[in-house]
């Protein structure tokens, strides 16, 4: 059931954050792709968390489209998760958590200069770049939150109350709107929009019976692609800018979630869970869900993909 209303605007509210000093890491590999000044870019790649299987953590990998060659962005006996390419191909942002509380990290695009950019008291997760680069939204502690690419200047964007989480964010292209999903605790979950500044929150669709998650905005700003989850089946719908709802793109027996469009819109990637394969794999299809293959095809569960520009 799709209903359209609008919702309490959020009041912005500052956060300090304490100043982290950087951490490294090991080079990842070689990266194509890069820009005139020599920065090593993501162009044309996909990154995703890979965990080996009986390994407790998970890492980001990313895979060149061009070529299939990939590489490995971070080791660490943490949970890396949630990776978000920025516009310009140079940074890549995820949720590091496992035995502490989950934060917000950068990596660089050839896996240097490893660094957190959060100190939330609660964990810090979905990160996601606004188109101009310049900033990043992430949901923590049931509300969407924005802060500047480098950590600073932290604003609350949504006012969830006792009964109600945001997250999973995702802008729109003209960065004038940033998508989400509400979950209200015994009632159903919606994908909703604000301004982010806070202003003019409004609901796009609310579901009862099923479960959404993780939407993601088409280039051309016209549909959003969002996972739908009734009991433990997820499948890849498609819905119009407006919230209306006009397709499931996946129609499959596996689990299907996390979507992500191609540059161009032509295309979306997603993780898949098949029991004839026990494993998460990274898998592509048109728009329109047709021509489906599998990216990653790996012993390894590879999930949470973000396709590049």
């Amino acid at each position: 059931m799709n209903t359209t209303q609008p919702i309490r605007a959020a009041a912005p509210i500052l956060w300090c954050l304490v100043a982290i000093a950087l951490a490294g890491c090991d080079d990842g590999g070689d990266v194509t792709g890069a820009g005139a000044d020599d920065t090593p870019r993501l162009a044309n790649h996909i990154v995703f968390s890979s965990q080996p299987a009986g390994a407790f953590g998970s890492d980001i990998h990313a895979i060149d489209l061009a070529t299939m060659a990939r590489i490995a962005l971070t080791s660490s006996s943490a949970h890396d998760v949630h990776p978000a390419v920025s516009p310009d191909g140079s940074t890549v942002a995820f949720s590091r958590g496992g035995t502490q509380t989950s934060q917000i990290f950068l990596v660089d695009a050839d896996g240097s200069r490893e660094r957190p950019i959060t100190a939330m008291p609660i964990d810090a997760i979905h990160p996601a770049w606004s188109p101009d680069g310049e900033m990043i939204a992430f949901a923590s502690g049931g509300d969407i939150w924005l802060m500047k690419q480098d950590g600073s200047d932290v604003v609350q964007v949504t006012d969830s109350d006792p009964i109600t989480t945001h997250w999973f964010p995702t802008w729109s292209p003209d960065g004038s709107r940033i998508a989400y999903i509400a979950s209200v605790a015994g009632d159903g979950t919606g994908i909703e929009v604000v301004r982010p500044d806070g202003s003019n929150a409004e609901r796009l669709a609310f579901f009862i019976a099923e479960v959404a998650e993780s939407p993601a905005w088409s280039p051309d700003g016209s549909k959003i692609a969002f996972t739908l989850r009734e009991g433990g089946q997820r499948e890849i719908f498609l819905m119009t800018a407006a919230g209306q709802v006009t397709a499931n793109l996946t129609q499959s027996p596996a689990d299907d979630q996390r979507p992500t469009w191609s540059p161009d819109g032509s295309q979306i990637a997603f993780s898949r869970f098949d029991q004839a394969n026990p494993n998460w794999e990274i898998w592509t299809m048109d728009s329109d869900g047709t021509l489906l293959e599998n990216l990653t095809n790996s012993e390894s569960s590879e999930f949470a993909p973000h396709w590049s520009r």
